[in-house]
């Protein structure tokens, strides 16, 4: 039984509805053209070492350029429809468009009847928030759906605990956020597929000042790549394993011994 359609179709809705306000059926066509997009990326990827490849007009970048002007006018149009309503005197609706634009440019104006208002979100930086949250939302959280949902099925045990902890704590009452953020066992499975399957296998820093990792260097603007499912499956061949971890200001620490991950 494949799950993986149903999981995307399940994420895709409910962020369309928390964050949008719109069913999935209104965002269907913004989920499709990014699904499209990806596949064009990941064929654009063995040719990315040639120079100024992106600006070559082939077809697979041409395709990708139409989507990019698509996805941004769908998206343009929902922002279009939600800055006329505030511009009416209607409240901002409480999801995602409505709560960017309260902090736009316009907004902060038409606020104080003034030009020089402090800066806020210029509407591009809008859509640009939009796009992503679309992409990056339901694309992770179907991946890790569907992975707890293959554990699981790997080891009946847990699954027994899960559903106990969810039936003891809710049972036939529908669940609220307070409830949810009090499922131990289920929050730890959760954490624990995350550790083992991550939906984004590849982090990347970018490094805005000096940096000194071990006896390394890293010059302003580089930027350095670590593999998470190569730090849990190939210690071996790394020598030690890579433990990451996000201080105060979002920096990757990476010991002294686990430069081999670092390129």
């Amino acid at each position: 039984m494949d799950v993986w359609p149903e999981m995307q179709n399940l994420t895709r809705d409910v962020i369309s509805r928390a964050a949008f306000g719109s069913s999935y059926q209104e965002g269907r066509r913004i989920f499709q053209l990014q699904d499209e997009l990806v596949e064009h990326i990941v064929n654009a990827l063995p040719t990315t070492v040639l120079p100024f490849n992106w600006y070559l007009p082939t077809e697979n970048n041409k395709r990708m350029k139409q989507i990019a002007r698509e996805v941004r006018t769908l998206i343009m149009n929902i922002i279009a429809k939600r800055e006329k309503a505030i511009q009416n005197g209607e409240t901002a609706k409480d999801d995602l468009p409505g709560l960017l634009l309260e902090h736009s440019n316009v907004k902060e104006k038409e606020q104080k009847g003034t030009s020089d208002s402090s800066p806020g979100m210029t509407t591009d930086e809008v859509i640009e928030e939009c796009k992503t949250f679309y992409f990056t939302g339901q694309e992770t959280t179907s991946v890790l759906l569907t992975w707890t949902l293959v554990v699981l099925s790997m080891h009946s045990e847990s699954q027994e605990k899960a559903r106990d902890e969810v039936l003891q704590r809710f049972g036939k009452q529908k669940p609220d956020f307070d409830g949810l953020s009090r499922l131990k066992i289920v929050t730890m499975i959760l954490y624990e597929v995350l550790r083992l399957y991550p939906p984004a296998v590849m982090l990347t820093r970018h490094a805005y000042k000096i940096m000194q990792l071990g006896n390394l260097t890293i010059p302003p603007g580089a930027c350095f790549y670590a593999c998470q499912y190569y730090s849990y499956t190939m210690t071996v061949k790394y020598g030690a394993l890579m433990q990451l971890s996000s201080n105060q200001h979002g920096l990757l620490k990476v010991s002294q011994r686990q430069q081999g991950m670092v390129s």
